[in-house]
């Protein structure tokens, strides 16, 4: 049984993915008070162009790739279509990590 789903994105202007987030978001899965079950990375480049990709597809040495320990068996719920969504909204040479996750703390209830 899954508890509450909530969708999270968050931008990174300057497609400047620093690593900050991890050991906060590694706080909250380690304290089980979320568990991450789907989550895409989102690139746009100066010209527009637009690049999704699973967080364990990418280069092993990007810090992005980090996040990919974090995430839980998939679930799949991110559709193309939601995909297309966050792009539409991300400025030109920027990147967002979209993602899906269960309010685990809640789940006793």
């Amino acid at each position: 049984m899954l508890g509450p789903i909530e969708v999270l994105v968050i931008g990174f202007p300057g497609n400047r993915f620093t690593g900050g987030i991890i050991p906060e978001i590694e706080k909250l899965v380690d304290n089980d008070i979320m568990t991450i079950v789907d989550a895409l990375f989102i690139t746009k480049d100066d010209d527009g162009n637009v690049d999704f990709f699973e967080f364990d597809q990418l280069d092993e040495n990007a810090d992005a790739a980090a996040l990919s320990q974090f995430i839980g068996s998939t679930l799949d719920l991110l559709s193309d279509d939601d995909a297309d969504q966050f792009a539409a909204a991300l400025e030109p040479n920027s990147s967002a990590a979209a993602i899906v996750f269960e309010h685990t703390w809640f789940k006793p209830l």
